[in-house]
């Protein structure tokens, strides 16, 4: 064999990740966040499906256990954190949006959550598994992920003045010196 030649071990291995890069690569490109981040909710309908997957997990124990109350109080959290992602610096929500972007197509949510499957069609245990991994992951980036998907769930629910009560929490008077 001449010097300057490959074997055809290493030309194939090439070609194939090579493939395998340009396959991953087209997965990424193809946005269709560029396409509907410009309507009028801030979710499409994808990146919704993600979120409402993971609304009930984080919120076991005070959302409501009867089907359409629950659908009812999920539909108000995803309204309250449109709302409070607006608030938030640009660079922060399109963080968090991608990770929505992400977990709902199949290459990177297996690559993030280890699924191939919807988020919603998984079991509760397999969501809260995901969750589980992310919070006790050695990569910060997912710890990251967890804090922050959990904190905009707890703040959506507890910002809302319809659950202080079972807190006993009752909105401070705010004093107005000179009054």
């Amino acid at each position: 064999m001449a010097k300057n030649s490959i074997s055809r071990r290493t030309f194939i291995l090439s070609m194939l990740g090579a493939g395998v890069a340009i396959s991953f690569g087209s997965v990424l490109y193809t946005d269709r966040d560029l396409v509907t981040r410009h309507q009028s909710k801030l979710f499409d309908p994808h990146q919704e499906t993600a979120l409402r997957a993971f609304i009930p997990i984080i919120l076991d124990g005070v959302i409501s256990k009867k089907a359409e109350t629950r659908q009812a109080q999920v539909d108000r959290i995803v309204l309250q954190m449109e709302l409070a992602l607006q608030y938030l610096p640009s660079f922060s929500r399109d963080q968090f949006l991608d990770l929505l972007s992400h977990l709902s197509r199949r290459l990177t949510r297996w690559a993030l959550a280890g699924q191939w499957t919807q988020l919603s069609e998984l079991s509760v245990a397999q969501r809260i598994e995901i969750l589980q991994s992310w919070r006790h992951s050695f990569i910060s980036l997912l710890q990251q992920a967890y804090q922050g998907l959990r904190e905009l769930v707890l703040a959506s629910w507890y910002g809302s003045s319809e659950h202080w009560a079972p807190l006993k929490y009752n909105k401070p008077a705010w004093v107005v010196p000179g009054r």
